[in-house]
């Protein structure tokens, strides 16, 4: 079973032989298995409650995870404990950026030609998240300066 972040029931594929359980606000429409702000900790709380640990294989997210740094430490280990197998995430994710092994590019689950990157669930930690942030600052300082603001501004984890 999947659990997928920031689509609607319409979005899932007709073809998919999973079971995929969405997670949205509904901002632009649509329906959702799971009504919730993606991006807050209760929502994560509240799928964890729901579902249980271990209940996905697959966390595919389609954008990011904003909030306070304190609940993206607490949403990583609710994800750690949820999801079996890896996450999907929109995007060249910083764990790519600083080339930690088995981070690799994939295609888009819905088919749309997006670039996303899968990260098995064992190396998606706030420690392999700063070890990509000293090796972003030393290979890639511009992109690093980007990174620190956003997080200044606690837009990215």
């Amino acid at each position: 079973m999947w659990l997928c972040v920031g689509i609607t029931v319409e979005e899932i594929p007709v073809y998919t032989l999973e079971r995929w359980v969405t997670c949205n606000n509904l901002m632009d429409g649509g329906g959702t298995n799971i009504y919730g702000d993606c991006f807050k900790l209760e929502t994560w709380e509240k799928i964890l409650e729901v579902f249980g640990t271990n209940a996905f294989t697959h966390l595919f997210i389609d954008g990011g995870l904003y909030g306070t740094l304190d609940d993206k430490s607490k949403i990583v280990r609710i994800i750690n404990t949820m999801v079996t197998h890896g996450i999907i995430k929109y995007g060249n994710h910083i764990l790519k950026k600083a080339m930690i092994h088995r981070i690799v590019k994939t295609d888009d689950p819905l088919g749309r030609g997006h670039a996303f990157t899968y990260i098995p669930i064992q190396l998606y930690s706030e420690e392999n998240m700063k070890i990509a942030l000293k090796y972003v600052l030393k290979h890639e300082p511009c992109v690093f300066k980007r990174l620190t603001y956003s997080i200044a501004t606690k837009q990215c984890f």
